[in-house]
Formats: structure tokens, sequence, C-alpha cells
């Protein structure tokens, strides 16, 4: 049940930041005060539903900066704090918040393209390990990153390399060495 209507014209977004693994309560207490929240799920790339947030810890609210409810949301269970300079509120861009939602549901009605398969044989093109070869294994779309195989001191370590720093191999290259068998592990 809403506490307090708000004026849509002064209704602004903000970013909280919650407390670890608080989202879904912080979701709900917030829907029973009447504040319209967003908190992006995306579909992981697994071939299965389920989902996970595309911004882990932290929860869009939209609501008047000097409002009733703007304490109640601060101190709210599950909430740490808001997110800014200094933890002060600063306002998101409605622009923002409405690409955020276009690109989302774009994502979760197929609009990713799998670049990439598991066991696929990849180049790391910067960073770290750059030129260095690995073996893709799976994506991990809410960190922007991949998790691959590296050779490293004549054994297969799993790392999770930016998705932007790989590159498939070249046909006709293989790692061969236990690589099917690491990536099974």
């Amino acid at each position: 049940m809403p506490l307090e209507p708000q004026q849509p014209t002064s209704l602004r977004w903000y970013v909280l930041k919650t407390k670890p693994r608080s989202e879904d309560l912080v979701l709900e207490v917030l829907a029973r005060w009447g504040v319209e929240c967003y908190a992006p799920r995306i579909v992981r790339p697994t071939g299965s539903r389920s989902t996970e947030y595309l911004f882990p810890g932290y929860v869009f609210v939209r609501l008047v900066h000097d409002s009733r409810l703007w304490p109640m949301v601060r101190w709210a269970p599950g909430v740490a704090y808001f997110v800014g300079p200094e933890r002060e509120a600063v306002p998101v861009d409605d622009a923002l918040i409405a690409h955020i939602r276009q690109r989302t549901e774009e994502w979760n009605n197929g609009g990713y393209r799998r670049a990439l398969q598991p066991g696929e044989e990849v180049q790391v093109t910067e960073g770290p390990f750059a030129g260095l070869d690995a073996v893709f294994q799976r994506y991990l779309p809410a960190r922007l990153r991949c998790q691959v195989l590296l050779r490293f001191l004549n054994r297969w370590v799993r790392v999770e390399i930016p998705a932007s720093a790989l590159r498939p191999r070249r046909k006709g290259f293989s790692l061969g060495n236990g690589a099917e068998e690491a990536q099974r592990r």
C-alpha cells in the first residue's frame, strides 16, 4: 500500500546500493510502499531461462528527493546507501534508465549473439595475458567477462577475462594437451 502519492514532475531516478544478496528484499519492501523500483535481470546465455541481476547489489528507485518516503527508503531493510559522492544521492537521467530497459529487453529476447561457444579455442588480445591462447568456457554477462582455461606452468587454470579481450583462434590450430579434460572439470 503506497504511503504518499508523489508528484510525477518531481520524480527522479536514484541508485541504491543494497546489502549483500538483498536485492529481492529491497524490491519487495519498496514495492509495498509504492516506490517505483528497477533492478534489471538478464537471461544467462547458457540455454536455460535462468536470470541474474545485471547490476548485482544495486537497485534503481524513482522518488522525490525531499518526500516523506526519502528517509524510509534510505533506511529500508536491505539498503546500504544511496550511490553518489560522499554517499549523497545523485539523480540518474530518465534516458539512461530507458536505454538500460531497452538493451535488457533486447538481450532477454535473444538479442545477444554468441560469438564464442564452450570449448572453442580463443586468443587473449589485451591485458596481462595478451597473446596467450585459451579455451573458452562460458560468459559471465553481469560482469562483462568470460571464463577461459589458460595453460600456465603445464596446468590448465580457470581465469576470468573481459569479453572484449578475446577473439576466436584461426582454423587448424589446436591447443590439445588435455584441454578437453580440463574443461570437463
